[in-house]
């Protein structure tokens, strides 16, 4: 049998010719793909939808059309249920730019809400009186009312004037901002002023709502000059906001034609805002608690009454947030009487059967949210392996015999002290009063400031000492004053011992500001050489002897000048840091008392700051085991700026209700019942109470001409919180790995990093500094970046050296090191200059730090040979809840353009 024939194979030198270049298939290939099912792959088959091009294409086109409509019906519902039934009232924010001064509230802005009251209620003159009477005695307080033609409800609040921070804070809650001005009887119309321009500058920053500009008095400027003086304040509300609209009001008629146009009024939505449900207190009422917290102190129920605002309400499941308080939970939500309830809200109510104090929502437990923001610490939490028995016993004899040393160690001292007294007594006895050197000498290692009383000279002068504070103590009947000097104060003394590692002073100024850790005090048992304190029990007779001072002004005026002397040294000092630091960026002299490889254990070499790996999850410190993280950020924002508002617990927007809060500290209460800015609760969303590591961009305003250093303590007012922190500063880079600036210069944008409650972006960032006790500085402004505890700072040092000997690809260097075993040490390292050459140590020269290298070309006899190190630096555990307008801020008139927060992250217009 023959074999079968396979046919002709052509060879690899078959010539292949070129495929045509048609953006089209063929109808050949449209065949062959099709496989031979009909209709599958014809020249003009159907869409995917089964329409053709041309019908998609009118699809499209009746999308967008519909979405048009949609959206036009929207913004027309919107504009009409401004304070109606079931919408919130307009809230109104008047702010005085007039120069007159009054210590609850200005001039122009209550007489404009007078005017608009009694242009509301029309006729009825005496529900006018009785209102206007209940402003005059609460002049901050919020106002609601109804205009008697109009649908529309409207809350007025009278901003305290030339506050910028009351401003700010009511700002947060404002749908309208209204600044009134007053027109001068003279020839020009008055400016809006340096506080008119730092207060647009602050909302800016802040996220602006609308705004809008009211002046008074036109008819009192001549006629002649009427046309100027509106074109003037033309100008000037354009400087104010592009959308700013000026209104003149004069009379009644003028009132009402300006309550229409606010009722109508385009208003910007704030989105950092609008996402958390919120309310604006008209009324606060305090239970006490029976039974009182001993750590947190008296503890009350506080009763908040108002309008709920906001895109979604508010839930009885969620956790509010009191400003200058933090985060508590909502007991229940009851039903309050609406005081200016419109007439299809009166008849739901009536139909509903919603009376007040029903209870609209309470809280469920099993779906609330936690109180907790940080996780609890478990020191064992990271142990790899349990111990065994034996390992246990072990543990416990050794124990056991350090006890037992500790005990003849404590007796042999006692016997040496005893002898050491002995003999400094008979040695005073003898000599006439000057100790004897043998018993100091076992106590020079103690740090304890004293000189164990053994010197007659050092007694008097610790004596003195004391005796010099100017307090009152108590002590056995018949002491005199100079046995009551000898007398410890209690508060306790010596540091914390708190050892601030992260900054690790290399820069040798540096060292300065981390070696005040001193020690905690002297020893429980009295130390060596320490005079005996008698304490005193129930049954003694005391007496009270006052410790006084003789040259008292005389000491103080000798301290503030020694004070002043040492704030102008370290601010000296500080300047100089921050220009050599700026100047030389990361360059640090390597110790001359301490091994470099013992001094820069904690770093380590990279070939690339960019490329070369990292591990975020490497060696944390314990403070990342107390916070919390997502698995998908996006995602569990997207989650949370979405909430389900049709599940239990949710009351929508409109509704004028009480928020009965639980477990509120009873000097919160009382303070906002006496504050002059009304309070304002926030609705947290979901996991907004937890700490994490948050990020901020901010930049520095061109009016502040001082470095900041990292870790020092700053004011951060971001979206509803405020709150005060130590952050620290890094690059706005897109890499995975950012480094770590010493100091925020000026007019430089950096990144701020904190251990902070999570706040889900967008939300404006303002960075203020304590100048005094109660005075704070604007500084920078910026937005939320992120929250991201996985963000590598690195903190980069450059040791340098100098070449000595210099050949044509290899050159001695010196001063970097000192010693070989360093040399060595770093060997691997690869070393640049600041000219751009490369190379690496080759080996060590002599005893004294030489060592000879190799580079890519040949140095310059001016270069500078640096090595760098890295590590991974973290924030400090610090914050503090604050309260904004209890401060005075001080800043500049007006911010920079590019210092203004991006609007179209924080706004969204209709």
């Amino acid at each position: 049998m023959s074999a079968p024939f396979d046919g002709h194979r052509p060879g690899g030198l078959k010539q292949q010719n070129k495929s045509h270049k048609s953006k089209h298939r063929s109808k050949s290939q449209l065949a062959v793909e099709a496989g031979g099912r009909v209709g599958g792959g014809g020249v003009k088959a159907a869409g995917a939808a089964g329409h053709t091009a041309e019908q998609r294409r009118e699809q499209r086109r009746l999308q967008a059309v519909q979405q048009r409509q949609k959206k036009r019906a929207a913004a027309h519902h919107e504009k009409r249920s401004v304070g109606a039934a079931g919408a919130p009232p307009l809230l109104v924010i008047l702010v005085d730019l007039s120069d007159s001064s009054s210590s609850d509230s200005s001039g122009s802005a209550t007489w404009l809400r007078e005017l608009l009251i009694r242009n509301a209620y029309g006729d009825d003159a005496a529900q006018a009186d009785a209102l206007k009477a209940a402003c005059a005695q609460t002049p901050t307080s919020p106002v609601t009312f109804q205009h008697h033609k109009l649908r529309a409800r409207a809350t007025l609040v009278a901003c305290p004037q030339g506050d910028l921070l009351a401003l700010a804070d009511l700002a947060k809650l404002a749908d309208v901002v209204l600044f009134v001005q007053r027109a001068a009887a003279s020839a020009s119309p008055a400016p809006l002023g340096t506080f008119g321009q730092q207060a647009m500058s602050l909302l800016y920053a802040q996220g602006v709502p609308t705004v809008a500009l009211a002046v008074s008095g036109l008819g009192e400027v001549p006629a002649k000059r009427a046309t100027e003086a509106k074109k003037v304040f033309g100008k000037a509300a354009e400087a104010l906001n592009v959308d700013c609209r000026v209104f003149y009001v004069d009379g009644e008629t003028d009132a009402g034609t300006l309550f229409w146009s606010l009722a109508s009024i385009k208003r910007r939505h704030i989105a950092w805002r609008d996402a958390r449900g919120h309310l604006l207190a008209d009324a606060i009422a305090a239970e006490p608690l029976p039974t009182a917290d001993p750590e947190k102190g008296p503890r009350c129920t506080l009763r908040v009454t108002g309008y709920i605002r906001g895109t979604h309400g508010i839930s009885a499941n969620r956790l509010v947030y009191l400003p200058g308080c933090g985060g508590f939970q909502i007991d229940r939500i009851e039903a309050a009487a609406d005081p200016c309830a419109a007439g299809r809200a009166r008849k739901h109510d009536a139909e509903m059967g919603t009376a007040e104090g029903a209870v609209l929502a309470a809280r469920d437990e099993a779906l609330a949210e936690p109180l907790q923001m940080s996780v609890p610490l478990d020191p064992m939490a990271g142990e790899q392996t349990w111990p065994t028995e034996e390992e246990l016993d072990e543990a416990e004899r050794e124990q056991q015999q350090a006890r037992k040393a500790a005990k003849a160690a404590k007796a042999a001292k006692a016997t040496t002290n005893g002898a050491a007294k002995g003999k400094t007594k008979k040695s005073l006895d003898d000599e006439g009063g000057d100790a004897g050197s043998d018993g100091m000498a076992e106590d020079d290692d103690n740090d304890n400031g004293n000189d164990n009383g053994d010197d007659a000279g050092g007694e008097m002068d610790t004596a003195d000492k004391a005796a010099r504070t100017g307090r009152t103590v108590k002590v056995p009947k018949g002491w005199s004053s100079y046995q009551a000097a000898w007398i410890p104060e209690s508060d306790g003394e010596g540091d914390d011992g708190e050892d601030d590692d992260d900054e690790d002073g290399e820069d040798g100024e540096d060292a300065a500001m981390h070696d005040g850790d001193d020690d905690d005090g002297d020893e429980e048992d009295g130390g060596e050489g320490k005079r005996a304190v008698h304490f005193l029990s129930d049954d003694d007779e005391v007496d009270r002897v006052s410790v006084t001072n003789a040259d008292e002004d005389r000491a103080r005026r000798y301290d503030d000048e020694q004070n002043d002397a040492e704030d102008e040294t370290a601010y000296r000092s500080f300047r100089r840091r921050a220009r050599e630091d700026q100047a030389f960026p990361d360059e640090v002299d390597t110790p001359l008392d301490k091994p470099a490889r013992v001094r820069f254990a904690k770093y380590r070499g990279l070939q690339s700051f960019r490329t070369s790996p990292w591990d975020p999850k490497e060696e944390l410190p314990e403070d990342y085991a107390r916070i919390f993280q997502f698995e998908n950020f996006n995602r569990t924002k997207k989650r949370a700026l979405t909430p389900d508002d049709s599940q239990p617990g949710w009351v929508s927007a409109g509704q004028y209700v009480t928020l009965v809060i639980a477990n509120v500290p009873a000097a919160f209460a009382e303070a906002a019942q006496q504050r002059r800015v009304p309070l304002g609760v926030f609705s947290l969303l979901s996991h907004e109470n937890k700490m994490s590591v948050c990020h901020y961009r901010i930049r520095m305003l061109d009016s502040c001409t001082e470095p900041i250093k990292s870790k020092d303590t700053l004011i951060f007012s971001t979206g509803i919180r405020c709150y005060a922190t130590n952050p620290i500063f890094s690059q706005p880079t897109l890499s995975s790995k950012h480094k770590f600036e010493r100091y925020w210069q000026p007019g430089t944008i950096t990144v701020a990093t904190c251990f902070a409650p999570i706040h889900f972006p967008p939300a404006p960032v303002l960075v203020f500094r304590e100048v005094g006790p109660a005075d704070i500085r604007l500084v920078g402004t910026g937005s939320m970046m992120a929250v991201d505890p996985d963000r590598l700072i690195i903190k980069r040092i450059r040791l340098s050296g100098h070449p000595y000997k210099i050949n044509k690809r290899s050159a001695v260097i010196r001063y970097m090191f000192f010693n070989p075993d360093d040399i060595y040490w770093f060997k691997p390292v690869e070393l640049v200059t600041k000219y751009g050459r490369r190379g690496h140590i080759k080996e060590s020269l002599g005893t004294h730090g030489h060592m000879k290298c190799i580079f890519d070309g040949q140095l310059k006899a001016d270069d500078t040979v640096l090595l760098s190190l890295y590590k991974r630096v973290y924030p400090k555990w610090v914050y503090e809840e604050t309260y904004l307008p209890r401060y005075t801020l001080h800043m500049p008139a007006s911010l920079n353009p590019e210092d203004d927060v991006d609007e179209g992250d924080m706004q969204e217009d209709n």
